[in-house]
């Protein structure tokens, strides 16, 4: 007796494992970074001096580092968008 597709199933815990680790591969480095990151930003929270355009601004270092790293993911989310729309040839 043939049973057809047995071959092709897998276990759920196998299959969810596959992905974790499929993911864990891919995000490492992002992964890595982020952490770095958020001890950097925990660990520093001095006030500093910010200087723009002939200004110098006073704000703790949390909080620029902070607004920093969300303004680079956001860049890099539009970055990847704009690489995929571009693969897809939209």
């Amino acid at each position: 007796m043939t049973t057809s597709g047995s071959s092709s199933s897998t276990p759920a815990s196998q299959t969810s494992s596959t992905s974790f680790a499929t993911l864990a591969k891919r995000y490492w480095l992002p992964t890595l970074l982020t952490v770095l990151a958020v001890i950097f930003i925990v660990q520093n929270t001095n006030d500093i001096g910010i200087h723009l355009f002939n200004r110098t601004l006073q704000a703790p270092a949390w909080i620029v580092y902070t607004v920093l790293v969300v303004g680079g993911f956001v860049i890099g989310a539009f970055a990847q968008r704009r690489r995929t729309k571009r693969r897809a040839g939209l």
